[in-house]
């Protein structure tokens, strides 16, 4: 649902403008997250299927108009760099999640007692590991839910300002 609804929320983001489309792409976000967040080990495969569909639509909605916001606000000339930017801040983005993804689940197993490895999961014997797992995975899960609900509230409150230009400088 991501490579359909990037295009499409680009060019309607295009015609209508970025701000609906960075909230909405959010909140569905944002649902999705507090969804997962509610996950037990006996959850059926359809909620978590349900969890990961609604984020994936959302990121599609959000993330070609989150661009398009950014570009309108820079002069055409420091579009390169900026590009750069933005993809080594996401880039960076990912890979710090997913070390601090690994640190959370991994304390929260050993703050329950058990190891605190992401191997003992998979050979797990006991269904009180998979609950101490399935507990660090809901902490992200709503810890992030919380994180992009202030990104929500973020676009809510911003102006649309597609035609301003503003000065971006960095070493040229």
């Amino acid at each position: 649902s991501l490579v359909i609804m990037g295009p499409i929320s680009g060019r309607l983001s295009d015609r209508y403008g970025w701000r609906r489309f960075n909230i909405g792409g959010l909140l569905l976000c944002v649902t999705a997250l507090f969804l997962l967040a509610t996950l037990r080990t006996d959850s059926p495969l359809g909620i978590v299927m349900a969890g990961m569909i609604l984020h994936s639509t959302g990121m599609g909605i959000f993330n070609a108009p989150n661009s398009s916001s950014i570009f309108s606000a820079i002069e055409q000339s420091k579009f390169g760099v900026v590009a750069g930017f933005l993809n080594l801040a996401r880039n960076s983005a990912n890979i710090t999640s997913i070390a601090l993804v690994t640190a959370i689940v991994t304390a929260t197993m050993a703050s329950m007692g058990h190891p605190p490895s992401l191997t003992a999961v998979s050979e797990a014997t006991t269904a009180e590991l998979l609950d101490s797992f399935v507990s660090g995975i809901k902490t992200v899960y709503f810890a992030v839910g919380c994180l992009v609900l202030l990104g929500v509230v973020t676009s809510f409150v911003s102006k649309q300002t597609p035609k301003q230009v503003v000065e971006f400088s960095i070493a040229d």
